[in-house]
């Protein structure tokens, strides 16, 4: 097969792309070529003469068995009669799944314009168009979702409404530069990216506000359940860890796991943004472990299976998901965001160590005194060193991290690099991905979210 030029977001060169008339597919494959390079095909030039008459059905039949045996093509038109002949062949669909609406002004608003995609140019609106769109959803939808269900190994793309379409053309647009932060992922094992749910499916996702007992204390989390569209299926779960202190919590790459079928977990730890009892780093640690027991608790209630468990940590959650792993948090994977490595910071560098340990001035913590968290810190830090937890840490998993190049508060020399290093020369299944961004990744959310979730993608097919 030839590569796949459409990056991280499509997994094949053979791509049908098919909805309702009116939806919009010629002007979506069109925009599809532009970006890929992938030759474009429309149906209506093949089917329709340009004095607005047609060719016998025979004869379109052997020309679009000519393009499907191309090695490469997107192929726009809807012809229901022939939508299992593309779909067999097909690597790719993408189903324009819009609403009659929507579909409605699209054929009214071609009329009288001349199209690339059509030999000749509509002067009236056509009433057998317009009874088509009108049962489209009846008939031709019901048909389609079939056939998906009937080749599974096909990537299935449904966006249902314009906007969904405009963004993944431009995801698809970043996804080239994308493709080298990704690093060595298996292409085969790269992902779809999901939208908003479908309004009929199953089970819709929901939140669920949790209170959560820690070592005698109650920590105040939410859990995003994800939709599913059966009654048995399970989903995988990632638990996130946040930073110091923990005002940021990157939920926006909690709703995109969520949308793209995991179940999270996010939680504030022991004194800290409501949470019980007195905040210290050691607690940080306990509370992964018994946040991460209660997710595998409410494993059957929640569909959620305990051997898929991954832990995503930023900054300080970075700390507390490598020492959790290395004192009997059992995990799949982890994906370690601009991590903290304070044991780097307790040998090398005091005077950040003492700065990040201070509880002076920092009242959104709970503590019985300033120097709580500090004597903890001291009391603990030697043996918290990235590289001393190697022997300790589970190589069959994978661990993922994610740097930034720009970043001054762990920059990724001191606190990613030297275990990196130390963990690939030790037979772990390590990857890194550097971005041209700060410590709260500000600049490269898309390309942030695309990391992440590429990560847990490949490493939940393990």
């Amino acid at each position: 097969m030839p590569d796949n030029r459409t990056g991280l977001l499509i997994k094949g060169n053979k791509i049908a792309v098919l909805g309702c008339p009116g939806s919009g597919k010629s002007t979506f494959a069109v925009r599809l070529h532009e970006l890929t390079g992938i030759p474009v095909f429309h149906l209506d030039n093949l089917w329709w003469r340009a004095d607005g008459t047609h060719i016998p059905r025979d004869e379109f039949d052997v020309g679009l068995k000519a393009l499907t045996d191309k090695a490469e093509w997107i192929i726009d038109g809807d012809y229901s009669r022939t939508y299992e002949a593309r779909i067999s062949v097909c690597e790719v669909v993408i189903f324009l799944d819009y609403d009659e609406e929507t579909c409605m002004k699209g054929i009214k608003n071609r009329v009288g314009k001349k199209r690339a995609d059509m030999p000749w140019t509509e002067s009236t609106l056509d009433p057998e168009l317009v009874a088509a769109v009108k049962k489209y959803r009846a008939e031709n939808r019901p048909v389609l979702y079939g056939l998906l269900d009937k080749y599974p190994d096909k990537q299935g793309i449904i966006l249902r409404s314009r906007k969904e379409a405009e963004d993944l053309l431009i995801l698809l647009s970043k996804s080239a530069e994308i493709r080298r932060s990704i690093g060595k992922m298996d292409e085969n094992k790269l992902f779809t990216i999901r939208y908003d749910p479908d309004p009929d499916v199953l089970v819709k996702p929901y939140n669920e506000a949790l209170q959560i007992d820690s070592c005698g204390d109650i920590v105040f989390g939410r859990v995003l359940h994800p939709e599913f569209n059966d009654e048995k299926s399970l989903s995988p779960a990632v638990l996130m860890l946040h930073g110091q202190p923990g005002g940021d919590k990157n939920m926006d790459l909690a709703e995109w796991f969520r949308s793209n079928g995991f179940t999270v977990m996010v939680f504030s730890y022991r004194g800290v943004w409501g949470s019980h009892g007195y905040y210290c780093l050691s607690h940080n640690i306990e509370d992964a472990k018994n946040v991460a027991a209660y997710i595998r608790a409410y494993s059957k209630e929640w569909r959620v299976d305990p051997e898929r468990l991954f832990v995503f940590g930023h900054s300080m959650g970075g700390f507390t998901a490598m020492n959790a792993m290395a004192s009997g948090l059992k995990v799949k994977g982890a994906v370690l965001m601009a991590p903290c490595d304070m044991g780097y910071d307790f040998l090398f560098d005091r005077p950040t160590f003492d700065t990040r340990v201070s509880g002076r001035g920092k009242v959104h913590y709970t503590m019985p005194n300033e120097d709580y968290m500090k004597e903890d810190a001291e009391k603990h830090a030697a043996g918290w060193h990235f590289p001393g937890l190697l022997p300790r840490l589970d190589k069959k998993i994978a661990y993922r991290f994610i740097g930034g190049r720009d970043d001054t508060t762990t920059p990724p020399a001191k606190h990613i690099l030297p275990v990196l290093t130390a963990m690939k020369e030790n037979g772990f299944n390590v990857d890194y991905t550097e971005l041209p961004d700060g410590h709260m990744f500000p600049l490269n959310r898309v390309k942030l979210a695309i990391t992440a979730l590429g990560y847990l993608k490949e490493a939940d097919s393990l």
